[in-house]
């Protein structure tokens, strides 16, 4: 099954700073899992009979470790993106986005009052 948390950060990335995404001979089982999301329209798809030459221009991008909190936002984020993007995946991610709330929120308290744990 296609993580959540990828393709609502790979949908987020092309709706916010108008990215373009290429999957390159992508499985069926990560197509369909796309599809499901409602992220597939949103991305090309090559496959193995277009020759290397057209490939569009990669750029490497270095990431930085997270923390926890950026994390849990990230996920948050890429979740609330889903269910804004088709009304299906609100009954598919609605618990999960509950729980990353609570989560944030209690680490944000956490951060605040160093008495409190996770």
């Amino acid at each position: 099954m296609m993580d959540s948390g990828f393709s609502g950060t790979l949908s987020r990335l092309v709706g916010s700073v108008g990215a373009s995404f290429t999957l390159y001979e992508a499985p069926q089982r990560i197509l369909d899992g796309l599809e499901d999301h409602g992220v597939l329209n949103q991305v090309s798809v090559l496959t193995a009979d277009v020759l290397r030459e057209s490939l569009p221009k990669t750029d490497v991008v270095v990431v930085e470790a997270a923390s926890k909190a950026e994390v849990l936002k990230c996920c948050l984020d890429a979740h609330r993106a889903l269910m804004a993007l088709r009304p299906e995946n609100v009954a598919k991610f609605e618990a999960v986005e509950r729980f990353l709330s609570r989560e944030s929120d209690k680490l944000q308290g956490s951060a605040t009052d160093p008495t409190r744990s996770l």
